[in-house]
């Protein structure tokens, strides 16, 4: 998948986790929002994404 080059990645993280069945998600702290968060719990996987460096 290809985003514009001005686009946040985030905006596609939905797309690509779309009917994607895994247990575990991991991503960089550039895709820490709570939206996202909550994706992927609701499919039922776990969240492994680190934490801004001012948290």
């Amino acid at each position: 998948m290809l985003t514009a080059g001005q686009a946040h990645n985030l905006r596609a993280a939905p797309h690509l986790l779309e009917g994607l069945k895994c247990r575990h998600v991991v991503a960089d702290r550039g895709y820490d929002a709570n939206a996202l968060l909550d994706l992927i719990r609701a499919s039922g996987a776990k969240a492994h994404i680190a934490q801004p460096a001012s948290a």
